[in-house]
C-alpha cells in the first residue's frame, strides 16, 4: 500500500478511489469496486480497525447507504450490550452466591462486561 492509499481525512481524494482493502475476499481492490453488502458485513465485525471502518463508512455514505447501515449498527450494538449486561448480572450473582474467589481471567472478563454495561 502506498502513501496515497492511506491519506483520507484531509479531503484530498474521494473515498473509494484510493483506499484498497488490505485483507479478505476483495483484498487489493479499491472500495469503489467492492459490493455494498460485503462492506456492510465488514463494518459489523468487531476486529475491524477504526481506520478501515472510517473508510468503509465514508464509501457507504458516498453511495447513499450510510444511514441504513448506521441504524443497523445501533440495533446490533444495543442487542450486544443487553446480552453482555445479562452475562455480567449472572456472573455477579454466581460470584455472590458461591462466595468463591474470582480468578484473574474471570476478573478481566467481569471488567470488560462492566465497561460494556457502563457504556
Amino acid at each position: 500500500m502506498d502513501r496515497r492509499d492511506i491519506i483520507s481525512i484531509n479531503g484530498n481524494r474521494r473515498s473509494g478511489d484510493g483506499y484498497r482493502l488490505p485483507f479478505g475476499k476483495y483484498q487489493g481492490q479499491r472500495l469503489s469496486t467492492v459490493p455494498t453488502e460485503y462492506m456492510r458485513w465488514l463494518i459489523s465485525q468487531a476486529w475491524l480497525s477504526d481506520y478501515s471502518r472510517f473508510e468503509l463508512m465514508d464509501e457507504l455514505g458516498r453511495r447513499g447507504e450510510l444511514f441504513d447501515q448506521m441504524v443497523m449498527e445501533i440495533i446490533s450494538l444495543k442487542a450486544e450490550t443487553e446480552r453482555l449486561r445479562k452475562q455480567l448480572d449472572e456472573a455477579e450473582r454466581r460470584q455472590h452466591a458461591t462466595g468463591l474467589e474470582v480468578g484473574a481471567a474471570d476478573e478481566e472478563f467481569i471488567k470488560a462486561l462492566k465497561s460494556a454495561k457502563a457504556g
